[in-house]
């Protein structure tokens, strides 16, 4: 997958910060979201603007990190301990498919829209990237 997103420096002050695997597993499938307002279809399913297919196993594969040098996982319970809470917490919906669950990240919209963003001059964003030499 290429590309961007955005993600408002808000969450720094959310409590999801506080929470490692919350925060991993809530920034991927943000990330990972179809962001075309067509949306794509997968399999016969069709997954829409904010939304996400993905099985809890391959979730757990993906959130893959290290520890001493050793690889580890997030157990499958944990994973959809957190998911829940997600859901709880209205951060995400889940619906079962064939295919794996479908998570739908509530408020995409106002995650990805740049109008939902004050005191932001695009303008000038660019000229932040360069060096103080240039």
């Amino acid at each position: 997958m290429k590309g961007a997103f955005q993600m408002s420096r808000e969450i720094f002050e959310s409590d999801i910060w506080s929470d490692v695997i919350k925060f991993r597993l809530f920034f991927y499938i943000v990330g990972n979201a179809v962001f075309s307002e067509n949306g794509v279809m997968k399999g016969g399913i069709q997954i829409g603007r904010g939304q996400y297919l993905r099985s809890f196993r391959n979730l757990r594969e993906d959130l893959l990190y290290y520890d001493n040098n050793a690889e580890k996982y997030y157990s499958l319970s944990t994973i959809k301990e957190k998911i829940d809470e997600l859901v709880r917490e209205e951060r995400l919906e889940i619906t079962v498919t064939r295919l794996g669950t479908l998570f739908t990240v509530r408020n995409y919209a106002l995650y990805q829209d740049l109008s939902n963003y004050s005191g932001v001059s695009f303008e000038q964003l660019p000229n932040s990237h360069r060096t103080a030499t240039e």
